[in-house]
């Protein structure tokens, strides 16, 4: 769910730039590398070994802009500083800097690792888990995004120096990150949430025979919701299509056949 990925990167920005401040350069390049690593973690394994030097490139092209800032602000601007500029602010942010970004690809594990992890393992176990793992992605997007502009509220001289912007760690764009992170990370969850009562409750009508056209099947393989003949657009005695498998509980573990393969997403509407 591209909801989460880009929940996850906006709530990295916005805590990278509560630590760090100046969030239109660190947040940005943040929520960049961020939305890479999310996405990267969601399709393969690499994502977690990929994560320490997405981090490492997210400090270099983090120093790279603050100094191409700075040249721009203390002008005269010319090209060969705008490339010298480039180059030492990557050189920095990819070896000093290192004090700052290897701790912060520490943390960002330990934050949103286990959540991560346990919605991949979720995910093994079916349809249900996989959406029960996007639920959990999402509210610990939105929480981290929401503990982050707590801190910024809480630290400092008082509420107006914050809002102020005063000290680059706050103003409108920190703001905007976290609103998006919250809003997006709350959607996740919500949809997945959602999704998950919607069908349970379907396959609990069609147990109660509440549901023409469908029924719940058991076999060796375990049970299974199947469309009957009622509900066909051509009429066969004895036709059943198997539409999902289920587990003890009436959980969709795994959709069926063609279903499965190339009417994923309208099968899931209808559970």
């Amino acid at each position: 769910m591209l909801l989460n990925v880009w929940g996850v990167a906006f709530s990295l920005a916005t805590a990278a730039s509560a630590v760090l401040g100046h969030p239109f350069v660190i947040g940005t390049s943040t929520a960049f590398f961020g939305a890479i690593w999310a996405l990267t973690l969601r399709s393969t394994r690499i994502g977690w070994i990929a994560s320490l030097p997405l981090a490492a490139m997210n400090a270099m092209a983090s120093f790279a802009l603050l100094r191409i800032a700075r040249v721009i602000e203390y002008g005269p601007f010319n090209f060969d500083q705008f490339v010298k500029a480039i180059f030492e602010g990557a050189a920095l942010g990819g070896t000093l800097g290192a004090i700052i970004w290897f701790p912060a690809w520490l943390l960002t594990l330990m934050v949103f690792g286990w959540p991560l992890r346990h919605a991949q393992q979720l995910a093994r176990k079916g349809l249900a888990g996989e959406e029960n793992g996007e639920r959990l992605v999402g509210v610990a997007s939105a929480s981290v995004a929401a503990f982050a502009i707590l801190a910024i509220l809480l630290v400092g001289t008082g509420l107006v120096p914050v809002l102020s912007g005063r000290g680059d760690r706050g103003g409108a764009q920190l703001w905007l990150f976290g609103a998006i992170a919250i809003a997006l990370g709350s959607a996740a969850a919500y949809i997945a949430h959602t999704r998950v009562r919607e069908r349970r409750a379907f396959v609990a009508s069609v147990e109660r025979g509440e549901v023409e056209g469908f029924r719940i099947d058991d076999s060796a393989d375990g049970r299974a919701l199947v469309r009957t003949a009622e509900n066909a657009t051509y009429r066969v005695a004895d036709f059943r299509e198997e539409l999902a498998r289920l587990d003890e509980s009436g959980e969709v573990t795994e959709l069926s056949g063609e279903i499965g393969q190339a009417s994923r997403a309208t099968t899931e509407r209808s559970l």
